[in-house]
């Protein structure tokens, strides 16, 4: 895992730091860029998400109710959310605004896709596939925007 201290005499969790892209920023942003490994991140796992989108309701809203969940990703974010609970730490559910931010990132990554912003992994693709990852990214970011304003109560 990454980012977590623990304290081995008690086996709990007693920090989750940030040492590679240290800043200070707004409470939500480890909820929206980080904690993939932790079942922590509203934006959903990298790659296929086994609990199709269940998981980024249950840190959107708290409510973890719902056992009929396949997979281990399930487990420990409904367990990273009961520690949070325990220890009084925020939570995305507590961050006023979590959804309209959770709409702005997804935005952020349609605009600037890692996979056509990275040099290392544009330079492995052909030319089709790149304009591939365009129209679709393009299509994407349209329909997101709907989200976005439909989130913001038609004010975008």
């Amino acid at each position: 895992m990454n980012n977590i201290l623990i304290d081995l005499s008690t086996c709990k969790l007693t920090a989750l730091i940030d040492f590679d892209f240290a800043c200070i920023a707004h409470p939500a942003h480890e909820f929206l860029v980080s904690l993939q490994d932790l079942g922590g991140n509203v934006m959903g796992p990298y790659g296929e998400d086994p609990t199709e989108g269940k998981l980024s309701q249950a840190l959107l809203s708290g409510d973890f109710s719902d056992d009929d969940v396949p997979g281990d990703l399930w487990w420990v974010g409904k367990t990273l959310n009961a520690c949070l609970v325990k220890r009084g730490v925020l939570r995305p559910s507590d961050v006023d605004g979590m959804k309209v931010l959770r709409e702005w990132r997804a935005l952020e990554l349609l605009v600037c896709p890692f996979h056509l912003a990275a040099e290392f992994i544009v330079k492995r693709m052909g030319e089709e596939a790149r304009e591939g990852a365009k129209r679709g990214g393009q299509g994407e970011l349209v329909a997101k925007m709907g989200d976005l304003e439909e989130v913001m109560g038609g004010s975008c």
